[in-house]
């Protein structure tokens, strides 16, 4: 049996109030945000095939803090969502836990995924299964998406010892097709310009190389668009140059003693 809507008797008018409301308590399980982490919610491209499954790349050192998937089931019910990656397949959502028949039971448009079920540093799978009873499985709609949150790292690891600690005046192209410059360091008056949809910047230069490596972790596809939109004003980035680290190249002067008998 399929999802149809029969309209039986006499309906009787009802009347919705401007302050009418329902009101309920609900405790999400959500992670709280973490100092140096920065919130970012993407939607994925839709699944694109009848297995319905959405590949989503999670990169290392971020963590996913929610997720739904969209269904469209038609006349059919969402049956099955699961998750799939290096830890196994875990399911997040199962109809036939509620009921052995669909028709009593309701048929959500989106599913909630807990974040814990997503993996850093690889491909997760998502996977959308709908039916007409536990026994009747089809696969998913076309159009269906992941809608997900995840926290990105706002800071970059120290690195190799560099000659140069310049800086450059930056551009930065966002996904949304605006574009804002700024200085790194904010006093830096130089001449040169880096720009990161292209990678066009100076890797001999500490703060340059700092710079890049930190607008990476915000640009979650890597096409050189940066995905958290930042704003002249939202934006300060601080340099601190550390003199005279030892390192591992010259001049250098050597010693040898030779003893004889």
């Amino acid at each position: 049996v399929e999802q149809t809507a029969n309209i039986t008797g006499k309906l009787l008018p009802s009347v919705l109030y401007p302050d009418s409301y329902i009101h309920f308590n609900y405790n999400p399980s959500v992670a709280e945000i973490e100092f140096n982490r920065i919130p970012i919610t993407v939607e994925s491209m839709p699944a694109g095939n009848n297995i319905s499954e959405v590949r989503v790349y999670i990169p290392p050192d971020s963590l996913v803090i929610s997720a739904k998937a969209t269904s469209y089931s038609a006349n059919k019910w969402t049956a099955n969502v699961s998750v799939s990656n290096i830890a196994g397949v875990t399911t997040a959502y199962l109809l036939s836990e509620y009921g052995k028949s669909f028709v009593p039971l309701g048929d959500p448009f989106t599913v909630d995924i807990p974040g814990s079920l997503f993996v850093s540093g690889v491909n997760n799978t998502v996977t959308t299964i709908t039916g007409v009873n536990p026994k009747n499985l089809t696969g998913g709609s076309v159009d269906n998406r992941l809608i997900y949150t995840m926290l990105l790292t706002g800071s970059v690891d120290y690195d190799r010892v560099f000659k140069r600690a310049d800086g450059c005046r930056w551009r930065l192209d966002f996904e949304d097709g605006s574009n804002q410059t700024f200085n790194a360091p904010p006093l830096y008056n130089g001449s040169k310009s880096c720009y990161y949809i292209n990678g066009g910047y100076d890797s001999g230069d500490a703060v340059d190389d700092a710079v890049y490596r930190l607008l990476s972790r915000l640009d979650v596809d890597g096409d050189g668009l940066v995905d958290v939109t930042i704003r002249g004003d939202q934006l300060a980035i601080e340099a601190f140059a550390i003199p005279n680290v030892p390192s591992l190249w010259g001049p250098g002067i050597v010693e040898v003693r030779v003893w004889a008998r």
